[in-house]
């Protein structure tokens, strides 16, 4: 999800260390982040179908227990 808030966002990459600005104060900014971020999220949701691999997508904002009985519920009805 896009921060509610406008400015800019400093990141820092697990990984590597590296850090990034990244500027959320446009409307078409916000856009194309939100775009690419369902994009991703779409893109490994579809990598993890094709190995039938259960999986829920998690956010930092959103409470996760209504997303883990959606799967816990798709489970127990046999459906992945």
């Amino acid at each position: 999800r896009t921060p509610r808030e406008r400015g800019l966002l400093q990141l820092r990459d697990a990984e590597n260390g590296r850090e990034r600005l990244l500027d959320l104060t446009s409307d078409s900014a916000r856009a194309a982040v939100a775009t690419c971020r369902r994009a991703h999220d779409q893109g490994l949701s579809r990598a993890l179908d094709g190995l039938a691999i259960d999986h829920v997508i998690l956010g930092s904002i959103d409470p996760p227990l209504p997303a883990l009985l959606r799967l816990f519920r798709r489970r127990r009805g046999g459906q992945r």
